[in-house]
């Protein structure tokens, strides 16, 4: 009598992964940036405002209608968030968005 397989865990709709994706990159971009100087405070408050607007922007598409989103990009010097969305939901990440995850913690350590 042969052991029955193990049942296959439901995939994650792609919609989902590739949000997951959009914020780890935007984490590891953000990761890699350098500390902008006191003088470009206000350009910063700028670009954070359109980066807030240009993340708004794409995931209000309609082709994302059906999408869960969680988003939260924080500045790392300061510790302020940035911009945010769903921040406090809880999501299941996929397997690729774990192995980023990883890399990015074990290149920050």
């Amino acid at each position: 009598m042969a052991a029955a397989a193990p049942a296959a865990r439901p995939a994650l709709p792609g919609k989902v992964v590739r949000g997951i994706l959009l914020a780890l990159v935007l984490l590891a971009v953000r990761a890699q940036a350098q500390p902008v100087p006191a003088s470009d405070a206000a350009s910063a408050r700028n670009s954070a405002a359109t980066l807030a607007a240009r993340i708004d922007a794409f995931i209000a598409q309609p082709r994302f209608a059906s999408a869960r989103w969680g988003i939260d990009v924080v500045d790392l010097a300061s510790g302020r968030t940035l911009f945010a969305h769903a921040a406090d939901k809880l999501f299941v990440p996929a397997s690729n968005a774990k192995l980023y995850t990883t890399a990015l913690a074990l290149h920050l350590l």
